[in-house]
This record gives structure tokens, sequence and C-alpha cells, in this order.
């Protein structure tokens, strides 16, 4: 005997479980981004110089939106924390 809802049940756990493997296994299959190439690094330095001296182009915001990918995707991109050097600042 099958009691009211219980398929409908059956069903949101079976959508969630697809959920949570699909978001489990994205990461996985994202395609890793090698050690940065010559041109990559000199596109930074053309896109970096173009938003300093031009912030509000009509372009800017496609160069922004790539350089944001590029800084997520390069493994050998690494920053520090400047947050230790700003005390100094706030006394």
């Amino acid at each position: 005997m099958q009691f009211v809802g219980e398929s409908a049940m059956a069903r949101k756990i079976l959508a969630l479980l697809i959920v949570l493997v699909t978001a489990i296994s994205l990461p996985c299959a994202a395609k890793m981004h090698g050690p940065t190439a010559t041109q990559d690094r000199e596109r930074v330095l053309d896109y970096t110089h173009s938003l300093e001296d031009h912030p509000l182009a009509k372009d800017s915001l496609q160069k922004r939106m790539w350089l944001t990918e590029w800084i997520v995707q390069v493994p050998d991109l690494t920053s520090t924390s400047a947050a230790r050097n700003c005390s100094r600042w706030t006394r």
C-alpha cells in the first residue's frame, strides 16, 4: 500500500540526488588551465593598463570578465593578503 505523496517525495529525493551528484562532479570535470602562456600574460598587462587608463570604456566589462576568469583558472597565480600591512594605517 502506497501513501499519498510518497511518490512525490521519492521524485524530490531523486531530483535532489541528481543535483548533488552533478554539483560535485562539475569541478572534477572542469578543464584545468595549464601554466600561463606568454600571450596570456601580455594580454593581462594590456587589459590592466587599458582599464587603468580608461575604466569606463565600452569594452571594459568584457576585459574585467576575461581577467576575472583568467585569475580563477590559472593555477600558477598566487596572491597574498595585505591585511597585515594595513594595521599600521589604522593606528
